[in-house]
């Protein structure tokens, strides 16, 4: 039996590229990287997508993969009794990539924009950032019982965005892997093209977007993540 790489994101904080990371990561291991087929996974997304994450979900999949194994699973969803023991008990692996939630809600109301145009469904009730606040609140409770976790490891936007090579070395330490090349794992992606979802998100667009009055909203409502982005880690 192999083991499972859970890669949670909150939505807009590059989630996809440190998906890649880690499966560029184990690309250049001694682990053999497999992809779930749909019928496990339970959606044809193009990323390694699952959720939820349930007991079931993750029995299957460990019964799935081969020894010497290993999936990265990417999931915007929060983690099942079974998954947060196999992360404690090192049995599997987790990161968790969050985001200031106000300029995830100026790229939700972007993205609903974008959806309107097309006609389609998605996020396309997000007209102004503040429309986005209980998305995010839910999001939250979903990023929470990840960053709980002993071993999971936690990555702001900013760090992501600013330093990848930080994000690398620590995932690297996570997995014991060190003696990977950083410059290997990166060099792909030197072409933002091979980023899934890329785009080129600045940091505080919400003070042109946001009213005084729904910032003063957004810092009531997530003063303990608005601190976590501050110091650019996990909580405290």
């Amino acid at each position: 039996m192999g083991f499972i790489y859970f890669s949670y994101g909150m939505t807009k904080s590059a989630s996809s590229f440190v998906y890649q990371l880690e499966e560029q990561i184990f690309k250049l291991s001694k682990y053999n990287l497999m992809k779930i087929p749909p019928e496990i996974r339970g959606n044809r997304a193009p990323e390694n997508y699952v959720e939820p994450i349930t007991d079931e979900k993750v029995q299957e999949i460990l019964g799935w993969l081969p020894e010497d194994a290993v999936t990265v699973i990417k999931t915007h969803g929060a983690p099942s009794k079974l998954a947060c023991d196999l992360v404690n008990q090192g049995k599997a692996f987790a990161s968790a990539t969050f985001r200031d939630p106000r300029d995830i809600a100026v790229s939700l109301a972007d993205h609903g924009a974008r959806s309107r145009e097309k006609g389609i469904a998605d996020f396309a009730n997000f007209v102004r950032p503040i429309d986005a606040l209980p998305e995010i609140k839910n999001q939250l409770n979903r990023l929470n019982p990840w960053l709980n976790l002993s071993r999971c490891r936690a990555f702001s936007y900013d760090l992501i965005r600013s330093t990848p090579e930080a994000v690398v070395k620590k995932i690297l330490d996570q997995v014991e892997l060190e003696k990977i090349s950083i410059n290997d794992i990166l060099e792909p992606f030197q072409d933002r093209t091979k980023i899934i979802h890329y785009n080129v998100g600045s940091v505080g667009r919400y003070k042109e977007h946001m009213t005084e009055k729904e910032e003063l909203q957004f810092k009531s409502e997530f003063e303990e993540l608005l601190n976590m982005c501050g110091r650019g880690g996990a909580k405290a």
